[in-house]
């Protein structure tokens, strides 16, 4: 697979808020609901669904990039497109969980990341 790059102003996560910083006050609940979607694997693997599907210029320029940790960035993306959550605040959640549920999460990651490179590679999202 060809590593894609788009400019950061077209990536949905960039459009959506994930790299930006909140208020404190707003950071502990988002950090709490964010662990509960990361700790829910349907719940989960629908928004990863979402965003690799429906986010064409930033997962396609993250999940082309394979030298890149690519399922924390669907994780990101993930809890940026279901909580508005910023990608700080994920890493956050993640250190919440057990390493049981952290290897749960992983394999809904690699599931849905497989399922976008078998449609991308079929021109899918073209």
């Amino acid at each position: 697979m060809e590593r894609v790059f788009h400019p950061y102003h077209l990536w949905e996560d960039h459009q959506f808020g994930m790299y930006q910083n909140v208020s404190y006050m707003d950071e502990q609940q988002l950090i709490k609901d964010v662990e509960l979607t990361l700790r829910c694997p349907p719940w989960l693997e629908e928004s990863m669904k979402f965003v690799s599907h429906n986010w064409k210029y930033a997962a396609e320029h993250n999940l082309t990039n394979t030298s890149r940790n690519r399922k924390a960035w669907l994780g990101q993306a993930a809890c940026c497109f279901s909580h508005g959550a910023q990608e700080y605040l994920t890493k956050q959640a993640w250190h919440r969980l057990t390493p049981n549920q952290q290897d749960e999460a992983n394999r809904v990651a690699s599931e849905v990341i497989s399922d976008w490179e078998d449609k991308y590679q079929r021109g899918y999202f073209k």
